[in-house]
């Protein structure tokens, strides 16, 4: 019977989402950048750009000799080549000509600089970018290439030249234009110009404009002489296209790096602009323009690999083992009628040697004192730590090997033979030094292990592969939470963690009845949701997110029947019961339990004054933090690599919302609570919520949790302290690149500036954040400028209100952010307002401002007192 049209939109939802091995896309120009070096061929230095070494397709490549079909291959999946047939760049490597030379970062020796450039430009056009790039890294052609260009461009012109090799040339202007003499780079800038000012012609299919503009833009960032005639006869006078002149000139300060602040207070000081000209010069002259800030990838070091474990194991279960597997071996040797396990030459020394043997009470004598020995230990350790480590602490593995040997003991005095060898008191004396040795070696190591710093860090040495692999099932549980929770929410009769509330006499609930984490099988959930009862109108509805931790009772499901209510109702309620069965937590909460036990002592200790003992033991609670959050991380980029999925998190794109992760809300829930109980842990606790912070990603949303503990019930934290935390989380965000995140800590501060207490410590946090979002993501200035703006409307101070925006200017200034400069000048535009930076910039005061800076969290480059001393000058030459 084929599927209905209702079951098959479940299917479509539903499906189990199938492996894809990814790895075999990637692992391509890894095989053949391995052949290539294997084969010595000249494309070495070109596979080594493009791939990595990988070691599965060496033997293929090297007995089939396809070395030009596999860089053709490596060469087309890189992308520098789109849509190019695999034959035809096969034929370009096999080539001696020019093609192979710089598709295989060849060296060519022939032919004066000029023919070479003709040559590139006779290429195919897929070619010609690569010839370009290739042509600028001859180091041969590096003296004649300037002299080229100059005859090229300046005397002969792009009517003579043709358009490939005008284009080529322009290509080469922002390598040579430091190496131009100073009446050739003059002459440069008539013809660059009258390219880049052409206007567009639709029948013209090849234009320089571009081209020419960056060319424009590189000489005059690069010589002065070149900046000075420009602004001459192109900027200062009432051209048609002065417009275009001045936009090109604020695109040449994006290039400057360090100098782009200096370069534009001296440019506006000179340029007679109007206020729009000068707003539309500062955001052409704004470096975000020109690229945007690089993601910073963070790679997390996961302790604890499988191999190590098992390694580690089996050591341990050898060395514990040692003394009953000696037994075993001796007696099986007995067994198999062997006179004895020893030589002749060792028989006869043990006939001579005085041996006794050991009675059964001395064994259980034994026995007893590691017993006591080991309650002893254990009661002292949890007097002092708390009781998982004290466990570890007091049991340390010596420990169980002196008890193997002292069983064992016990075992050769029970078994006896008639007459008695004299390996057999051999083996009980071994025996009996054995345990006592290791009793000795326990000892030592438990005496060790009476500092508390030492304890918790073997005990997490101990469990951190455990927490990690709880992290690693976690993290595929999120992601798999995420996959279903967006396919629940396609389907018009279902509804996943919605703000929709069910309210009515013919809803049916269903409750856990267990604690653990909800995420129902997909399979399972598909055959319920294939059921005749929600094509006829059934609805469910799930309250609660899946992947996260439900307690017992906690309403899973809420489910409608239709009307009137089908016979077969009691049935699904059953099927939905039987389906909706939270998941095991133990681990993942177990990871939060011993994460915050470890950082209650660290607290303690602070609490106790022992700050350095409490800043070591917050150490090892944060590696835990960090290590289990770097392996849920992992395990959703793997899940994403197999399954598919949308790209990493970027910018242009918010991250998924995953299910929150307990360890994260129950450590920053507990610091808060912490340091409002206390002000002497405070310090701590911020050292471990830093960590938190970091640890964290873009998906863990650490900021949010932050803000939204916070805005429930402002702690009776200190207002600088409280502040200074959600300074470190907007840091944070901005790092991860979230905007809402950002916005939201923004905001928190500019909500706590409206009370008196936290208006001044508000106030600094949010400038802070200001300054550090106009240097790292100037797109989301204006974001959290306005929040600022909302929060100085609480402050009465007149120089707080002038300082800051001088701050935040001055920093943004340093940055290259010239829109965000302007925006803080036109903020202290009033005649008082720049009276007060004067004053506080002058040679008297201007120290001190640039050590308020830098208290104040707001980053002014090396020399703070000539950042701020700019800002003056860009204030003053800024028209409202």
């Amino acid at each position: 019977m084929p599927p209905s049209g209702h079951q098959q939109i479940v299917d479509a939802a539903l499906r189990t989402p199938r492996w894809r091995p990814a790895w075999v896309a990637r692992s391509w120009p890894s095989a053949l950048d391995l052949a290539a070096r294997g084969r010595k061929y000249s494309a070495k230095r070109a596979l080594r750009l493009l791939g990595s070494i990988h070691p599965t397709a060496i033997r293929y490549l090297r007995a089939r000799r396809c070395l030009s079909y596999a860089l053709a291959r490596l060469v087309v999946a890189s992308g520098i080549l789109p849509n190019i047939d695999n034959h035809r760049v096969q034929g370009w490597v096999s080539s001696p000509g020019l093609a192979a030379k710089i598709l295989t970062s060849g060296e060519h020796q022939q032919g004066s600089t000029g023919s070479l450039v003709d040559e590139v430009a006779s290429l195919p056009r897929e070619l010609r970018r690569l010839g370009a790039l290739w042509l600028a890294q001859q180091s041969r052609v590096s003296d004649e290439l300037p002299l080229v260009v100059y005859q090229g461009l300046a005397l002969d012109g792009p009517a003579v030249l043709g358009n490939e090799r005008t284009a080529l040339l322009l290509v080469q202007v922002p390598r040579v234009a430091t190496g131009l003499a100073e009446p050739q780079a003059l002459a440069l800038l008539k013809p660059l110009w009258s390219l880049a000012s052409a206007a567009p012609d639709p029948y013209d299919p090849v234009s320089h404009r571009s081209s020419a503009a960056t060319a424009l833009i590189h000489l005059i960032s690069s010589r002065p002489e070149a900046e000075a005639k420009f602004v001459r006869d192109y900027v200062d006078t009432s051209l048609p296209r002065r417009d275009l002149a001045l936009d090109l000139l604020a695109r040449s300060i994006r290039t400057r790096g360090s100098k782009s602040s200096e370069s534009i207070v001296r440019l506006l000081s000179q340029l007679t602009l109007s206020a729009e000209e000068q707003t539309r010069f500062a955001s052409s002259a704004d470096v975000a323009q020109r690229t945007d800030p690089a993601r910073q990838h963070r790679t997390s070091r996961v302790s604890g690999t499988l191999l190590g474990a098992l390694i580690g194991r089996a050591w341990l279960a050898l060395v514990i083992g040692l003394a009953p597997m000696t037994l075993i071996g001796v007696l099986l040797a007995r067994h198999l009628d062997m006179r004895s396990p020893f030589p002749s030459a060792w028989t006869e020394l043990l006939q001579s040697l005085p041996l006794s043997g050991i009675a059964p009470e001395a064994a259980l004598a034994v026995i007893a004192l590691i017993a006591t020995i080991n309650v002893f230990t254990v009661q002292l350790s949890t007097t002092r730590l708390p009781a998982t480590v004290a466990r570890v602490s007091g049991q340390p593995w010596q420990l169980a090997a002196a008890y193997s040997a002292a069983i064992t003991l016990l075992g050769t005095t029970v078994v006896s033979f008639v007459p008695v060898p004299r390996y057999w008191h051999l083996l009980e004396i071994g025996y009996t030094t054995g345990a006592l040795v290791w009793l000795a070696t326990a000892l030592v190591r438990i005496f060790r292990r009476t500092d508390a710093q030492e304890a918790c860090r073997v005990y997490v040495g101990r469990n951190i592969r455990r927490w990690n692999r709880a992290g690693r099932e976690f993290g595929r549980t999120q992601w798999h939470a995420v996959q279903l929770s967006r396919a629940i929410e396609a389907l018009p009769f279902a509804g996943a963690s919605s703000q929709r509330e069910m309210i009515g006499h013919d809803l049916r609930t269903v409750d856990a009845d267990t604690r653990g984490i909800f995420l129902p099988s997909r399979k399972r959930l598909r055959k319920v949701l294939a059921r005749p009862e929600f094509e006829e109108g059934a609805y469910l509805q799930f309250p609660v997110g899946f992947g996260q931790v439900v307690s017992l009772g906690r309403a899973l499901a809420v489910l409608r029947l239709p009307s009137p209510i089908p016979r077969s109702g009691h049935a699904l309620t059953r099927e939905l019961i039987n389906c909706l069965q939270p998941i095991e937590a133990g681990n993942v909460e177990d990871v939060s339990t011993q994460a915050i036990t470890l950082a209650a002592f660290a607290l303690r200790a602070a609490e106790d004054g022992d700050s350095r003992l409490a800043e070591n033991i917050a150490g090892h609670a944060s590696t835990i933090v960090t290590s289990h959050l770097a392996c849920i991380q992992r395990s959703r980029e793997t899940c994403r690599g197999r399954y598919g999925g949308p790209s990493p998190e970027s910018g242009s794109q918010s991250p998924p919302m995953f299910p929150v992760t307990p360890v994260l809300i129950d450590m920053i829930g507990m610091l808060i609570n912490s340091a409002a109980k206390s002000e002497r842990v405070c310090d701590t606790a911020e050292s471990l919520l830093v960590r938190c912070l970091n640890a964290a990603g873009p998906s863990e949303h650490a900021a949010v949790i932050l803000v939204s503990l916070i805005s429930d019930t402002t702690p009776d934290i200190e207002p600088s302290r409280l502040c200074n935390w959600l300074r470190f989380a907007g840091l944070s965000a901005l790092r991860h690149d979230s905007p809402h995140e950002l916005q939201s800590v923004a905001g928190q501060l500019a909500t706590l500036a409206a009370q008196a207490t936290f208006t001044p410590d508000a106030l600094r946090g949010v400038a802070a954040l200001s300054a550090a979002t106009s240097r790292l993501r100037p797109k989301q200035f204006s974001t959290v400028w306005d929040e600022f703006v909302k929060a100085s409307l609480s402050s009465q101070d007149a120089k707080v209100l002038v300082q800051y925006p001088m701050y935040v200017g001055a920093a943004a200034l340093l940055a290259g952010n010239s829109s965000a400069a302007l925006t803080c000048a036109r903020t202290l535009d009033a005649p008082a307002k720049r009276s007060m930076v004067m004053k506080l910039t002058d040679y008297d005061h201007v120290a001190v401002e640039a050590t308020v800076a830098e208290l104040s969290g707001i980053d002014l480059g090396e020399v703070a007192t000539t950042t701020l001393e700019r800002f003056r000058d860009f204030l003053a030459v800024v028209k409202s």
